[in-house]
């Protein structure tokens, strides 16, 4: 389920955040903290990651990544689709991901605006050294129609 933050939203209208072009980065947040986001008043990474609301995985084979992202239009089902090439964590130790914190990159987690909140029928997932893919749906990472 992908969980959109309104000020995601107005940022959007407002031309503040272009998903084809912006430096777009994915954090992984763990399970040491239940998360439930607060669409409302978060607006920005360090809104979620401060150890209180939510904490990100940290360990062996984890950073923040880039997303590689392309936009279309899918006239089918009449939505705009935001898709990204998969990711891999090569030889990922670093805890158990609960949710996946999409954002526009900032200079700080402070000026970050965060996108959305994605989690899975696939989480949890506790790493274990082991290689950890993430595949996006096949309808893309996020759809607004």
């Amino acid at each position: 389920m992908t969980t959109l933050y309104n000020n995601f939203k107005k940022l959007l209208f407002d031309g503040a955040i272009d998903l084809g072009n912006d430096d777009i980065q994915l954090a992984l947040i763990d399970d040491s903290i239940s998360y439930t986001p607060d669409i409302d008043n978060e607006v920005y990474v360090s809104d979620v990651l401060d150890d209180v609301t939510a904490s990100e995985c940290s360990g062996a084979g984890y950073s923040r990544v880039s997303i590689s992202q392309t936009t279309s239009i899918d006239t089918v089902d009449d939505e705009a689709v935001l898709d990204a090439s998969d990711l891999t964590y090569t030889e990922a130790d670093f805890g158990t991901i609960q949710s996946l914190l999409l954002f526009k990159n900032g200079s700080t987690d402070s000026d970050s605006p965060v996108i959305a909140n994605i989690t899975s029928t696939d989480l949890p997932l506790t790493t274990n050294g082991g290689d950890v893919d993430l595949n996006w749906a096949t309808e893309g990472v996020l759809n607004i129609g």
